[in-house]
Formats: structure tokens, C-alpha cells, sequence
């Protein structure tokens, strides 16, 4: 499932989900995220999963022996200089409209 929005006494706020066992990763040191690198030419696209650390990325790991994994930590800042996200206009929005 990856993303999903998850309600709170506050509002809502983006949830990650691990695609392998499907329970919410709460910090971004108990996950990571992955891809099958099938390929390397320039400009092939893979799907994205969300992973827990340990058991549920061995897992992932073990079905998909190109896989190929980052941080969590450092997917917002590649995901928004990917989107060309203005950084600062988005936290405003973010502490506007979200909550943790």
C-alpha cells in the first residue's frame, strides 16, 4: 500500500505502510524503501515499495534478488527536488493543513 492517510484526533496526516507486511512504519529508522532494479539504462522506471528494516526487507530481498534499497530518511528531500517541490512553501502548507 505505501502512502496512505491515516485519521488522528486532529485531523489526518500521511501514514507510511510497509507493502510487505502491511503494518504501519512509525519512524523513519524502522524503514526503508525499495525497488527492483531489473535494468540500468537511463530513464527505466521501477515500482517503489515501503519496507520495515530486518525481517520484512530480507523478505522483499528474497523475491526480488535485484533489489535494490535506500533510507526512508531520504526520500522526502529526492522525492521533492525530483517534483521541483518549493521546500518552503511546503512547510508552510504542511504546518497549515497537517498534523502529526
Amino acid at each position: 500500500m505505501g502512502l496512505a492517510i491515516m485519521l488522528t484526533n486532529q485531523g489526518a496526516a500521511v501514514a507510511a505502510l510497509c507493502d510487505v507486511c502491511g503494518a504501519w512504519i512509525e519512524t523513519a529508522a524502522e524503514g526503508g524503501y525499495a525497488w527492483n532494479q531489473t535494468r540500468d539504462e537511463s530513464g527505466a522506471i521501477f515500482p517503489l515499495v515501503l519496507v520495515h528494516k530486518g525481517n520484512c526487507f530480507l523478505t522483499y530481498e528474497a523475491a526480488h534478488p535485484d533489489a535494490m534499497d535506500m533510507e526512508l530518511s531520504v526520500l522526502p528531500p529526492y522525492l521533492a527536488a525530483s517534483l521541483d517541490v518549493d521546500w518552503d512553501k511546503a512547510i508552510r502548507l504542511a504546518r497549515c493543513f497537517s498534523t502529526p
